[in-house]
């Protein structure tokens, strides 16, 4: 049997052992029943959550759930937690690094979860960007999902949220995950300045409109 979807090969050979992406997988899975202590079948969402996580921590990745199906919104967990969620990249880090604010970065090999990437400021704002990227990873715990090659080099940021979404928060609390990942492979990348305590972006570091010759390679993970 062999199903494909989205930068994925799922196959069962003849002696019935399941790959993905041509790697073994070994199944380690529990039962599940949609039952709260307190309130019996009616689940909330938190809980749901927390069952999810649970699970994750004890790297449980199936789940049988019990002869009837489940509520969408555990499934929308499941993705939004078990999802491409892995980054590592070769280019500058550990932590953000922008044109004019990277003296703390190195160049190296990194690698960190996509909430790992953010930074955490009091008003969100764009952060996160890790600069002079060569070539980045993302994938899921099982090293599936798809590799970037740049060409010049590149700045590499991910969320859990759309820049919209980030624009329109006043504070961390409004700054709710999707199930989703944004994924932002820049060639160029704006300064930060420090307009909020000084001068803005100094000239040097603006991103004005000009012509630009760039590539980006993207190819599945093995």
């Amino acid at each position: 049997m062999r199903v494909r979807f989205g930068f994925r090969t799922v196959a069962i050979d003849e002696s019935g052992v399941l790959t993905v992406n041509g790697r073994r997988v070994v199944l380690r899975g529990v039962n599940r029943h949609e039952f709260d202590p307190d309130r019996g079948r009616v689940v909330s969402k938190e809980l749901m959550r927390r069952d999810v996580e649970l699970m994750k921590q004890h790297n449980v990745n199936a789940v049988r759930t019990s002869h009837y199906p489940p509520h969408p919104a555990f499934l929308d967990l499941c993705d939004e937690l078990e999802e491409w969620s892995q980054i590592q990249w070769f280019g500058a880090g550990p932590g953000e690094a922008y044109p004019d604010s990277r003296q703390a970065a190195r160049i190296a090999r990194f690698h960190a979860t996509v909430d790992e990437l953010q930074t955490p400021y009091v008003r969100p704002q764009d952060n996160g960007s890790r600069a002079d990227v060569r070539w980045a990873e993302i994938t899921d715990r099982a090293g599936a999902g798809i590799r970037i090659e740049g060409e010049p080099l590149f700045s590499l940021a991910a969320r859990r949220w759309s820049d919209r979404h980030l624009a329109a928060a006043r504070h961390q609390t409004d700054l709710v995950p999707e199930p989703l990942i944004y994924l932002y492979t820049d060639h160029v990348v704006h300064g930060v300045g420090s307009g909020a305590v000084g001068p803005g972006v100094l000239p040097q570091y603006r991103l004005d409109v000009r012509a630009a010759d760039f590539a980006f390679i993207l190819s599945t993970t093995a």
